[in-house]
């Protein structure tokens, strides 16, 4: 990859790629970190693919050790939440995953999270 990519974009579309998806060399981000393509591309070239694997969905959380436990504990509320209580047991497992990068027990969502825009 092109050196002038942040390290973020980099490590996701490694993290990608590892796992079955595609991103084409002509895809990059810009400061704003917006997707963008930088060069010429066929029609109907496949430009980004994201496999489940680096998607945070409920079944994968839910399948693991952390991630059951939040969804257990949410599912316990009985329906006095305002959110959907999916959306809420993927949000605390990342936020979760954003202060404790020694989860072991779910996948890693590390590279997702990297592409976030830090608080300042």
């Amino acid at each position: 990859m092109d050196e002038s990519h942040p390290e973020w974009w980099e490590n996701a579309v490694t993290w990608i790629r590892s796992n079955g998806g595609t991103v084409h060399p002509s895809v990059s981000v810009s400061s704003n970190r917006e997707l963008i393509v930088v060069e010429n591309v066929e029609k109907d070239t496949i430009l980004l693919e994201l496999p489940p694997e680096c998607i945070p969905s409920f079944a994968a959380i839910q399948s693991h050790g952390i991630g059951k436990q939040f969804c257990d504990y949410i599912s316990n509320l009985n329906g006095r939440l305002y959110n959907d209580e999916q959306d809420l047991s993927i949000a605390f497992v990342l936020a979760y995953q954003m202060e404790n990068d020694d989860i072991k027990s779910i996948e890693s969502y590390r590279p997702y999270l990297d592409t976030l825009p830090k608080s300042e």
